[in-house]
């Protein structure tokens, strides 16, 4: 019995360090932290960083209406969520699509990171646009 608490403890423990970064693409700024609503980065390109310290579980929120243009979703590490908040509307990722790696999503099959990404999840968020080989993007 004190194995199974143990157990259920750590499993909750996990997901209690895991931190939501948002984006608000009219409202935000690239410098700010991110953590918050009121401190959202204004396009991908804080959240793209091979670099930033991302944990396991992670979320990356879109305010939802937003239609983010010729910025695509690169994720850096394995386990991480994009979703939208404040509203049901989806956010919209667009690139023209008119060149070779304009790409909505990049996990990493090809340029620029060249390695293969676990368990990314998608929920609420409209692709448009996009070139499509080595790369997702659907409408």
């Amino acid at each position: 019995m004190n194995k199974l608490i143990l157990f259920i403890t750590l499993l909750f423990i996990g997901n209690l360090t895991a931190t939501t970064y948002y984006i608000d693409n009219l409202g935000g700024h690239d410098t700010s932290s991110g953590t918050s609503r009121e401190t959202a980065w204004k396009s991908l390109t804080k959240s793209n960083t091979p670099g930033f310290d991302y944990s396991s579980g992670d979320t990356i929120a879109i305010k939802s209406g937003s239609r983010i243009e010729n910025d695509s979703i690169c994720p850096p590490h394995n386990d991480l969520t994009y979703t939208t908040y404040d509203g049901l509307a989806k956010a919209t990722i667009y690139r023209n699509g008119l060149h070779e790696n304009e790409y909505c999503i990049n996990l990493g099959d090809d340029q620029p990171y060249n390695i293969h990404k676990d368990n990314i999840k998608f929920y609420n968020l409209h692709f448009a646009g996009g070139y499509t080989t080595n790369a997702l993007c659907w409408g």
